[in-house]
């Protein structure tokens, strides 16, 4: 991927390979991703796009959204999204409802490709290369009391998913 296309510094955790993951204590924090997607090796046309559908999923549970939201995305394309504006207020209601009070919760956001199977032979798919997580400060709301990028346990079997397992966190 050329080096042009990078989640910026000012984003507060940044990673490359994986999924987004950070782990919050208390309400779910407003959170801003920048995902970059690159083009699967092997070829295809390089002016495709594929649909990604994002998901919630905290604790290992996902959380669907009533609407439905689809991005176009390409070869070498950044999709920012800001998390709020997938879920109506209700549904972060819910949300909130899930969380493990005064307990770290772990977040990810997944994702899924849908694929056009009547092209199949001449796309070329893309997948997640790079991300980075920004937290809207809040008031006095102290960042690292509610919102780690690794699991603040330390538990071996919550850290398997963890992004910090990646040695290209946080340092791109």
């Amino acid at each position: 991927m050329p080096t042009y296309y990078k989640v910026r510094k000012w984003f507060d955790y940044r990673c490359k390979g994986g999924i987004p993951c950070l782990w919050v204590c208390g309400k779910f924090p407003n959170v801003t991703l920048a995902l970059l997607f690159q083009g699967v090796v092997g070829g295809g046309l390089p002016l495709s796009m594929d649909i990604v559908q994002l998901h919630l999923v905290i604790n290992g549970q996902f959380f669907f959204c009533k609407g439905y939201y689809e991005f176009s995305i390409g070869a070498d394309h950044v999709l920012v999204c800001d998390l709020r504006l997938l879920y109506n207020d209700e549904e972060w209601l819910s949300i909130d409802a899930l969380l493990l009070k005064h307990e770290w919760n772990q977040v990810q956001i997944s994702y899924e490709v849908k694929k056009d199977y009547s092209n199949e032979a001449s796309h070329r798919y893309v997948t997640l290369s790079e991300w980075g997580v920004f937290v809207y400060k809040q008031g006095t709301v102290n960042l690292e009391e509610n919102v780690q990028f690794t699991c603040p346990t330390k538990d071996p079997i919550m850290t398997s998913n963890d992004a910090s397992v990646s040695e290209n966190c946080d340092d791109i």
